[in-house]
């Protein structure tokens, strides 16, 4: 998750140069906002997609992420069983 959040909350670099542009609000004024726990931060979503990934679901999902994203395709590929893109049994 401190790959999606500026500092001080997260490692995220920044350059909200549009975002400041647009709405003619100084860069600090914007860093405030798009911290952890503001109403206007961002939501973060991790992707899995290989084993590795699933097999460390839980960890994922503890590390303060909104939601998970399940790449069906290229999970079933890493799991050796290629998704044929239709839906249900085998």
């Amino acid at each position: 998750a401190a790959a999606c959040l500026s500092p001080p909350a997260g490692r995220r670099s920044w350059g909200p140069t549009r975002a400041v542009l647009s709405d003619a609000q100084p860069l600090s004024k914007y860093h405030a906002a798009m911290q952890a726990g503001q109403d206007t931060a961002p939501i973060m979503f991790a992707m899995v997609e290989t084993g590795k990934g699933l097999a460390n679901l839980e960890g994922i999902l503890a590390a303060n992420v909104d939601g998970v994203f399940i790449g069906p395709m290229d999970l079933s590929i890493a799991l050796g069983e290629p998704c044929e893109g239709v839906a249900g049994a085998k």
